[in-house]
């Protein structure tokens, strides 16, 4: 199995120059624990829901709020692999040929490796 066969599609995402606000506002309507922040379609960093505790979060764009990309997976990379690679609680941003394609976390692609049996995996 291949992420990009569990990760989740249109994906909202923030643009770095928005205001915090409206960015988390489009974070909650997701559903998602992040979104993916972007300028001229490249991945820049990634807005978490705990910015809205960021002093002066009012007063804060994305890009003053985001944190660093930390891990990025592949869309046809292997599931195991990824599994191993991520933290826990966050979106993962997915990317195929450059570009942003999606967004999954352990929780997305542990549901895929129960559902083929794979447990120790989960251990």
């Amino acid at each position: 199995m291949q992420v990009g066969e569990w990760m989740v599609r249109n994906v909202a995402f923030a643009d770095a120059d928005e205001s915090l606000d409206v960015a988390l506002a489009r974070l909650r309507a997701s559903g998602r624990g992040s979104v993916p922040v972007m300028r001229d379609g490249k991945l820049l960093g990634i807005l978490r829901a705990r910015a809205a505790n960021a002093p002066g979060a009012s007063d804060l764009s994305v890009g003053q709020a985001m944190e660093p990309v930390g891990v990025v997976l592949r869309a046809a990379e292997r599931v195991e692999d990824a599994f191993r690679r991520m933290p826990d609680g966050i979106d993962v941003p997915v990317i195929d040929r450059g570009r942003l394609v999606g967004v999954t976390s352990r929780a997305d692609l542990g549901a895929c490796l129960r559902a083929d049996d794979l447990t120790p995996w989960l251990e």
